[in-house]
Parts: structure tokens; C-alpha cells; sequence
């Protein structure tokens, strides 16, 4: 799953108007190589905003879903929600970080019910 995720962004990396023949005519023109590194970082001097949208929304919801794994898992045997995987600590982190709430994962100590309201603010 994560190889195709990381081929996914490498080829939207690889066809943006960054790296057309246009882009590589600057490249070369000072020096600079023409790969995913510098669309990446021409899409982030562009759009800068969205950039650290992007950024700060991507490490909450890691950071909150490592959070309810550490004070979930301890609890693994008595409710059988399966935070012992770390997806399923990112997926109820994700899923409670948007508003949806399906319901299907919660967390049932304090301490992660805690964590899931102040990453849902």
C-alpha cells in the first residue's frame, strides 16, 4: 500500500507544469536539476498556504493516531477494536479529525477518548 501511495505522488511530481520542456530550459540554465525535488519545492513557493495546510493536517493526524495506539493498545484484549495495528490508529484519527465518525473504530480508555477530541479541534 505504501509503494503504491509513493508511486502515486511521484507521478503526479513528475507530470506537472514543472517539469515540462520549459522548466527544464530553466534548469539548465542555472544549473539546477529538473526531478520531483524541484516541482515539489516550486509547488510549495506557489501555493505556500495550502503547502503548510497540507503539512500541519498530515502530522496531526499521525501524531494523533500514534497517540491512541500508545493509550489504546494496552486495552486490546478486553474491546477487540484493533488499535495493536497502527492503521487502525490512523484511521480513527483521520476519521474522527474530518468530522465523519463512522463509528466502526472508537476509542474506549480516557486517555484516548482525550486525544480524539482535542485532535478533532
Amino acid at each position: 500500500m505504501l509503494g503504491r501511495v509513493v508511486m502515486f505522488i511521484r507521478s503526479v511530481l513528475n507530470y506537472t507544469p514543472y517539469l515540462d520542456t520549459v522548466a527544464h530550459d530553466y534548469c539548465n540554465r542555472y544549473n539546477v536539476r529538473a526531478n520531483s525535488r524541484f516541482a515539489l519545492k516550486s509547488i510549495i513557493k506557489r501555493y505556500p498556504i495550502m503547502a503548510v495546510i497540507v503539512i500541519v493536517n498530515l502530522t496531526s493526524f499521525v501524531i494523533v493516531g500514534i497517540a491512541l495506539r500508545v493509550f489504546e493498545r494496552p486495552l486490546e484484549n478486553l474491546t477487540h477494536a484493533g488499535f495493536g495495528d497502527p492503521i487502525t490508529g490512523l484511521w480513527c484519527a483521520i476519521i474522527s479529525m474530518v468530522t465523519v465518525g463512522y463509528g466502526d473504530v472508537y476509542p474506549s480508555s480516557y486517555l484516548g477518548r482525550t486525544v480524539v477530541v482535542l485532535g478533532a479541534f
